[in-house]
Parts: structure tokens; sequence; C-alpha cells
């Protein structure tokens, strides 16, 4: 009989025992990277807008490159956590109560890593190994096209255009095809990097991508603070697209850039007249020459409808600040000295100096010529 109640005593202390341990749910993020530099990791989460991040957790890796973070009291409803390190894009993951997560990485973290114990986190990975394959390769062919001779330049301009594309149908895949995961807010919140996000604006993620999100997700995580997020998106969106309405239609594409002063000058102010545009540099030999000729038409069309807005390639400031003052031109004359591959000469395909294109008064781009006997009749024409 005393047998039976030692027993029955000991299961009732280990029974209390048990009941007495720390019952916060938790979660870990453990793994191994090697092959690098990173000597301390951090454990970031971001909040719950997407909008910050706090610094959850750091730690030293070992000699072995071995990490482990532990998070306690966390959520009931899975969030976006990311491991931060030096000199590199960080990991995200998603994690949820009683995940335990592993990732594991050789060499470059980023392109590299695994991860185990997790299916959204997974995903991400996926995600970030088709769309960040795109946007480096951009990034490395607009380095190229920067240093590239102007008939080099304009086959790397098609290449970043093909890669610009590939680039976002990918983004649009991955969203369709996963849209009641968590991963999806997270790819569908990815951008290319400037000036490509403004130039491609629309032709990726809409608002009927997140629409169908906030209805799938809303499914498998309704408790998500993200379903709010993406609806403020929507909301912004939306605002956008009611200031556009309001905005007079240009089928040029806009110019903003400062003068000799500092004044910025928009392309889309001279709508309504005949726009010479012209592409050009001052320390090209035949410049002067060329706005001596442009004076002309100038005096002899401007009473009548005719501007110019006149774009340098010249990277030195006093320069072209110089040849500006002295030359004593009339019309706009803009630069941001980032040179003959920047943006706007970009959009505006130039890949030679001079360029020079003629805009009706209708906002149309009609071919411009370099032979001024024939510019003098074009512009005539449209006056």
């Amino acid at each position: 009989m005393k047998k039976y109640l030692f027993a029955f005593c000991m299961a009732a202390v280990m029974a209390v025992a048990c009941n007495s341990s720390d019952p916060t749910p938790s979660a870990t993020v453990s793994g191994r990277l090697v092959g690098n530099d990173v000597e301390t990791l951090y454990l970031v989460k971001a909040s719950d807008k997407l909008d910050n991040a706090e610094i959850i957790d750091s730690t030293k890796l070992s000699d072995n490159g071995y990490f482990e973070f532990e998070i306690k009291d966390i959520d009931t409803t899975p969030r976006f956590y990311k491991l931060v390190y030096a000199g590199g894009r960080p990991v995200t993951l998603i994690v949820g109560r009683g995940d335990r997560i592993t990732v594991n990485s050789a060499g470059d973290i980023f392109h590299n890593y695994t991860v185990e114990g997790s299916e959204e986190s997974e995903l991400i990975r996926e995600f970030n190994a088709e769309y960040y394959g795109g946007y480096d390769q951009l990034l490395s062919l607009n380095e190229m096209a920067a240093n590239s001779s102007p008939s080099q330049a304009k086959s790397f301009n098609k290449q970043i255009y093909q890669t610009i594309i590939s680039t976002i149908q990918s983004q649009v895949r991955f969203v369709g095809s996963h849209q009641d995961k968590l991963a999806s807010v997270y790819a569908m919140r990815q951008t290319l990097p400037e000036p490509y996000e403004e130039m491609f604006s629309g032709m990726g993620i809409t608002n009927a991508h997140r629409n169908a999100i906030i209805e799938a997700v809303g499914e498998s995580y309704p408790d998500s603070p993200y379903l709010e997020v993406l609806k403020s998106d929507i909301e912004y969106q939306q605002a956008l697209s009611a200031l556009a309405d309001k905005i007079t239609y240009q089928p040029f594409p806009e110019i903003e850039l400062p003068d000799i002063y500092g004044q910025t000058h928009k392309l889309s102010s001279l709508q309504g007249k005949v726009i010479l545009l012209y592409f050009w540099a001052a320390e090209i030999g035949n410049s002067n020459a060329i706005n001596a000729d442009l004076k002309n038409i100038y005096t002899k069309y401007h009473d009548r409808g005719l501007e110019i807005y006149q774009v340098s390639a010249d990277t030195n400031s006093a320069l072209w600040i110089e040849a500006v003052r002295s030359q004593s031109l009339p019309w706009i004359s803009v630069c941001n000295y980032e040179g003959p591959y920047s943006a706007t000469f970009r959009i505006y395909n130039v890949s030679s100096l001079p360029t020079l294109y003629l805009i009706d008064r209708n906002g149309d781009v009609v071919s411009g010529s370099t032979e001024f006997a024939d510019l003098d009749r074009r512009i005539a024409a449209l006056l």
C-alpha cells in the first residue's frame, strides 16, 4: 500500500512540476552560417504596419558559425521576422507559435541560404531567388550601360528593359500562385530599384491582386494585422488614381530638372506649344555653333509658339553653367550632372549627342533632325 501511495505522490509531484513550467508560447530560429565575415546576427521583428522594425535579440556566431534565437511570448498569428547582419540583405522569415526554424548558409547568406521548419519562410526564399536574381542583374546591366559607349548603351538598355519585364512577371506569377500565403504579402511589396520603380509602376501588382490576397489570406490568417496594411495600400493606390484623373494627359515622358540657378522646370509646363527638346553637352566641340543656329530658329519662331527645352549631359557643373551664361541661351536649359546614361536620356533613347525631338501642340513626339534646314521646315509646318 505504501508502495502505491509513494508512486501516486511522485506522479502528483511531477504533474505539479510540469504545470509550473513556463507556459509562455515560443518559437526558435537557429542554424549555421559559414563562409562569410558575419560576427553578430540580429533578430528583427517587423511592425504590424510593416513600416518599421524592432531588434528583438542579437547573438555572436560561434566559431563554427552556429546561432540560436528563442522568441518568447510570440503572437497568436505568424509575423515577419528578419535575420539582419552587416554587409548583406536580410533573410526574411515568417514565424508562428511553436515553429522550430533552421536557417543554414554557406558563403553569400542571402543568395545561398536554406530554410526548414516553415513552409511560408521557404516560399519567401523561393521568391527571393528568382526576383532578386533579376533585380541584381538589372543593377549590373545599369552599371555596364553607364560605363559603355553610346552604341553599346543602346544594347544594354534593351537588356535592361527585358530584365525589368521578366522580374515584374516573376513577382506577379508568385503572388497569383500563393494568394493564401503571407509570403505573397512580402512578395507583392518588393519594388524595383530607382528609377525603374516609378517608370514601370502599374505594370505589375495591382489592386486586383491586393484584393485577392486580402480575401485568401483572410481565410488562412483571419487575425493577421497585415490585412489592414493591404487595405491601406489599396486606398493609397486609389488616391493616386483619383489624382491622376485630375492631371492633364501628356503623351511624352516627363522631365523635371534644375537650371543653372537651381530652379526646376517641367517639360510639361510647355505643353500646348511646339517644343524643341534638345539633348546636348557643353563639352562637345560644336555645341557653340549648334546653339548659335538654334538661336536663329528660336528668334524666328518663338513669337509664333516655339519653345526650346535643352537637357545637358554634362557632369562638370562649372563647364555647363559657364556655357549657358557665356552664350546667353534664352530658353530653358537644365542639367542634373548624371551624364548621358541617366534615366532621362534612357527614357528618350538618346544614344548620341546632339539629339533633337519635336513635340507638337497636342503633345505628340515627332522625329527631329540635326539638319537645321530641315528642322526649320519641320517647325514651320507645326506652327
